[in-house]
């Protein structure tokens, strides 16, 4: 809970933004009307704008003095689609009740679009404390800082109003969501980004009958896969958890480059963001060590772990970014590269499938051939013919790519990934 009340000069801003000099204009026109003309006429006009006058005075100088706002958010962490629920708790030191009260927040854009207030007009009467609500749903991912109170008080005849602005700070993140992989995590290594002959293929099958531990059956794992022994002695079927699964690290490359996203294709950092997060709960699930290699607002460089605060700490990240880097993705992969050894699985997420992307993808291929390189293609149904060529190229070097082309993630390895002389996988 956090009280703000007005500054010391917001008396003299309200007052700029009133009617009252013109009040003040009508009293004195009455008066001189009423001395030099006098009558009843002139007289009962000159004591009924007195008394309006003073009201308007009143008014002027009780509504705006001795207010207060409490802020009440009851939640303090929320996920992208949540609905968030803040009061605003007004008390007034004096209350007079001839009068209206408005109350508004200052939002940020992105906020202001999925608001959704409530009554924030209200004539108090007596009453000394007031309670405003408003929503905000669904709640868009990001940082965001929700600004000052402005207390509008005005009078029942419309003639002037007051507005005093209560400064507050109240700082909000929104972490992404993350969406159950199935299948994945089975799947991730298992497509080598050079096409190796088929001795080295045999000894490749035969090295990932190893089994490194057990887990849960899921939706996409094949019969070999399955524990029977181990089923057998449980309840429910168990799948065989490679060894090559189990130890390989994962390393995402999540494209932040400013250029890379347009106004119109913001939905797709979203969705990028999303699924690197999916990408990593998947992979720790799986026993599997995690990185995150970016760089948009932060330079975000997290050495593969596989724990949960390394979780954590990638959610933490991916809740803030925005595509505001200056380095692209093929910049960005370039200074990893002399940095990793054999045996990782590298993921690559981006909007922008070029030919500096396929030439990197080349060159760290034939360099590390004991390297996994996934391409995820964050796209649209229509696409440039310039992407299509990029992408066939990535396949014609063993690289699959799947197309992320809606924002439902759980189907996406249900299906095979793309590969050479067929269409992209979804």
């Amino acid at each position: 809970m956090i009280h703000f009340y007005p500054k010391i000069g917001g008396w003299y801003h309200g007052m700029k933004q009133t009617n009252l000099w013109l009040v003040v204009f009508l009293w004195l026109a009455s008066f001189v009307f009423w001395r030099f003309q006098g009558g009843f006429v002139s007289g009962f006009l000159f004591y009924t704008v007195t008394v309006v006058s003073v009201y308007e005075g009143l008014v002027w100088l009780v509504g705006g003095y001795g207010v207060s706002v409490e802020t009440i958010i009851e939640d303090r962490k929320w996920t992208r689609g949540d609905t968030l629920r803040v009061q605003l708790k007004l008390r007034r030191r004096f209350p007079m009740p001839f009068l209206w009260i408005k109350v508004e927040q200052e939002l940020p854009r992105r906020l202001q679009a999925v608001c959704s207030p409530e009554i924030m007009f209200r004539l108090p009467w007596f009453q000394r404390t007031l309670t405003f609500a408003y929503e905000l749903s669904p709640l868009p991912r990001g940082q965001f800082v929700l600004g000052e109170v402005r207390v509008t008080t005005g009078d029942l005849f419309g003639l002037l109003h007051r507005q005093i602005r209560l400064h507050v700070r109240e700082e909000l993140v929104v972490y992404p969501r993350y969406q159950l992989l199935r299948g994945w995590a089975a799947g991730a290594g298992e497509h080598q980004a050079v096409r190796t002959p088929v001795p080295h293929r045999h000894l490749r099958q035969q090295e990932s009958t190893l089994v490194a531990g057990i887990r849960d059956w899921q939706p996409g794992d094949r019969l070999n896969q399955i524990h029977w022994k181990q089923s057998a002695r449980t309840t429910g079927l168990k799948s065989k958890l490679p060894e090559r699964q189990g130890k390989g690290p994962v390393l995402i490359f999540l494209d932040l480059y400013r250029h890379s996203y347009s106004e119109a294709s913001l939905h797709l950092l979203e969705r990028g963001i999303e699924l690197a997060l999916s990408l990593a709960y998947a992979a720790v699930s799986s026993g599997q060590s995690v990185g995150l290699v970016a760089e948009g607002r932060h330079r975000v460089r997290l050495t593969p772990k596989a724990d949960q605060r390394q979780l954590q700490q990638i959610c933490r990240y991916l809740a803030v970014e925005e595509a505001v880097g200056e380095m692209n993705l093929p910049s960005l992969i370039r200074q990893q590269l002399p940095q990793r050894t054999g045996g990782q699985q590298m993921v690559i997420i981006s909007p922008r499938l070029d030919k500096a992307l396929v030439e990197l993808v080349r060159q760290g291929v034939q360099v590390q051939r004991q390297t996994s390189i996934q391409v995820f293609w964050l796209t649209e149904s229509e696409t440039e013919r310039a992407q299509e060529a990029a992408c066939a190229q990535l396949l014609r070097l063993g690289v699959p790519v799947y197309r992320v082309a809606e924002d439902r993630l759980q189907n996406l390895f249900l299906q095979h990934p793309a590969k050479e002389g067929g269409h992209v996988g979804s």
